[in-house]
């Protein structure tokens, strides 16, 4: 029995019987979640627990109307669920426009019947319908990761003993987001990630993997929870990614691909002022992954990251839009003769407690992860070193190129 539920399909609902009828490449995954948000109404026809069939209306809400995406599974077909789809987004447009409404739609040579027996014509004898596909500047999509297999985020026994990432108190309200080869904890109330975990597999690097061109939205964090494009938009602020995208590109060529577009999530962008994000790009903060990497006696070649902005509570906002940490955070933990060794660093304008004009000079520092568990709010614990007494009374040291580091 077909159930007719009167609703806008789900993205995952959509994109199932999208690839059913093969029209995998008719739709842009990323950019779905936001495409049927913007949906006047929809039809989603349903089998007992599966869902056959789906259509939608889009348009002005008023004059203007557009039937979109009507599909039926093909083993549901001849059942006339496409016909009571279209009939149901009909009688919306009959119940809420206020007068005459014109509705529109392109038809599949093999649907054309069924839209002539709902009372569509043939616009041949009218001007010429055209279509101009165009690449938007706006809002972002509102996406998260399209493969859930793939989505496992930070794997805690990548490196052969479990290293644990680092924890905010048990009581805040901080959600933990996987993606592809890493993971967000998210702390709400600044809208920024407290803390972002990945592993880094150095001998399956996939570097021809071409940039993303777009940030996203994470959907499974309301607008409020999270800081997107507006705060960017027409200022001095950069997109710092956290979890660094040539990092993240490692596996087969699917996964880095869609590590390389859950990088450009928002979840794992901290806003930065151009001197500070051009610093650590062209700086040693950059390259302390790399210097890791090419370790002779690195096991595996494998290390695990940990990194964040510093979320201080007098953090200066930025033209009333958002606090801009002024810190940033990285521990790379990897392992050497079978021992796991960690080491932590700050990017800071502030070691000593100055606050100091933006354009002042960065500086990165070696310290213990004792002091860096005061300065961020986190526990470490799950970390080697994190014990140890003797580095918690080690003073911050200033790291100006990768000879200054001892691994």
């Amino acid at each position: 029995m077909i159930v007719f539920e009167e609703r806008v399909p789900s993205a995952a609902e959509q994109r199932a019987v999208a690839e059913s009828v093969g029209w995998d490449d008719h739709f842009d995954w990323a950019s779905l979640p936001a495409s049927l948000h913007g949906s006047e109404h929809g039809v989603v026809a349903r089998e007992g627990d599966r869902v056959v069939g789906v259509g939608r209306l889009v348009g002005d809400g008023v004059r203007y109307w557009y039937v979109q995406d009507v599909m039926v599974r093909p083993d549901a077909a001849d059942q006339g669920i496409a016909s009571g789809i279209v009939a149901r987004l009909l009688a919306r447009v009959r119940r809420v426009a206020p007068a005459e409404a014109i509705v529109g739609l392109f038809a599949s040579p093999e649907a054309v019947g069924v839209y002539e027996e709902l009372g569509f014509v043939v616009a041949t004898d009218d001007p010429l319908g055209m279509t101009l596909t165009v690449e938007g500047e706006g809002a972002p999509a509102r996406s998260r990761s399209t493969d859930a297999a793939a989505a496992l985020g930070y794997d805690a026994a990548f490196l052969g003993e479990p290293v644990a990432a680092p924890a905010p108190a048990a009581d805040a309200a901080a959600p933990v987001l996987p993606y592809v080869h890493f993971s967000v904890t998210m702390h709400l109330q600044r809208r920024l990630a407290w803390s972002v975990a990945w592993n880094v597999d150095g001998l399956r690097l996939q570097p021809g993997i071409a940039r993303s061109s777009r940030f996203f939205l994470d959907d499974r964090l309301t607008d409020e929870q999270q800081t997107g494009e507006a705060v960017y938009r027409d200022n001095d602020l950069d997109r710092g990614h956290i979890a660094r995208r040539a990092d993240l590109l490692w596996g087969t060529v699917e996964e880095a691909k869609q590590a390389n577009r859950d990088s450009f999530t928002f979840t794992n962008i901290s806003p930065q002022l151009a001197g500070f994000n051009q610093s650590s790009r062209g700086g040693i903060w950059g390259e302390l992954e790399n210097g890791v990497l090419e370790l002779d006696e690195l096991v595996d070649r494998r290390i695990s990251v940990f990194a964040g902005p510093v979320l201080a509570d007098d953090d200066p906002w930025y033209r009333d839009l958002v606090q801009v940490p002024r810190d940033h955070w990285k521990v790379v933990v990897y392992k050497v003769a079978d021992a796991l060794r960690s080491k932590a660093f700050l990017l800071t304008q502030d070691l000593d407690g100055l606050r100091t004009a933006y354009l002042d000079a960065f500086r990165t520092y070696e310290l213990s992860l004792a002091e860096l568990a005061e300065r961020t709010g986190l526990s470490f614990d799950g970390l080697p070193g994190a014990d140890q007494p003797d580095t918690r009374q080690c003073p911050p040291r200033e790291i100006i190129g990768l000879d200054d580091l001892r691994w």
